[in-house]
Order: structure tokens, then sequence, then C-alpha cells
């Protein structure tokens, strides 16, 4: 199946085709919902307009392994855990939810009293919970490590 629609102005095209496997694939601006949509030739575009407008910022990116990041700051990952000790944790369920639907989490005014992350106290954004998280994470591996070294070595004292 091949099905094609050019705008009149020449701004979209879209093309529709079977694959070998029985998927169809779209490719331009897709308004046929449900279909897999190949954004291969939009990102090599991207690329190529950012490096011909902006060379000079194109080029430290590409060759920065942190893209994007500016002012990166090691944490305590001790300190983080305490925080997150501390971090009030109820259910609740949205207004606008049936009253069956329950949600886990803190507020977000507490995650932002607590971590200062983020651009606003109304919202937990997903890498800020996932850096505190792995933060958190951190701390007690590290504690773990350090009572399995202590009873390791207590083990062989008995011995």
């Amino acid at each position: 199946m091949t099905l094609s629609t050019a705008a009149t102005n020449g701004a979209r095209i879209e093309t529709v085709s079977s694959s070998d496997n029985g998927t169809d694939v779209v490719t331009g601006f897709p308004e046929l919902p449900g279909r897999w949509v190949s954004t291969a030739r939009g990102r090599f575009r991207a690329r190529i307009s950012a490096c011909s407008r902006h060379p000079v910022a194109w080029m430290h990116s590409a060759i920065t392994r942190r893209r994007g990041v500016v002012g990166r700051t090691p944490v305590c990952a001790d300190d983080v855990l305490a925080r997150l000790g501390e971090l009030p944790v109820s259910e609740w369920t949205y207004g606008f939810d049936h009253r069956s639907v329950r949600h886990l989490g803190p507020m977000a005014q507490d995650f932002a009293a607590a971590f200062g992350l983020g651009y606003s106290d109304r919202k937990i954004a997903v890498v800020d919970a996932n850096g505190v998280c792995m933060a958190a994470i951190q701390a007690l591996y590290r504690r773990v490590v350090i009572l399995e070294e202590a009873r390791g070595s207590d083990i062989e004292s008995a011995s």
C-alpha cells in the first residue's frame, strides 16, 4: 500500500508505505493514528540545520560528553539520603480522578523545600526525582558495603 499527499504550498508531504513485515511506515506529518512514525530524516535535518546556523555551539556540543549541562556540582549522597528520609510521603487522589485511583509520593512543595530542585514548587520533574533516588541508592549501597566488610572481618576474627 502506498499513499502520498502533498500540500498546495509544498510544506507538507506525507507518505505511507507497507514494509516487509506488514507494518505501515509514515514519513512526514502523520495524520493516520496508530501508525509507526519514522523520524530519522527529521533528526538528520535538525543536525544539519544546527550545524549551519550555530557552528561554534554545534562543535562544542559535538565534542563534549554532557551536552547541554551547565554548572555541574557533585552532591553528598548521604545528605540527600537524610533529607529523603525526612520527606513526608502520603497517599492521595487527584480531584479529577475517580476515588478508587490512588497515588503515592511526596507533595511537590515538600520536595522543593527539601531539595530545592526544579523550576517550580508545584511539580516534581522526573529528572529531579530520579536524581534524588540515584543519590539515595548510592548512599545506601555504600552503607551496605561497609556493613558487609565489617561483617566479613567479624567472621574472620571469630574463626
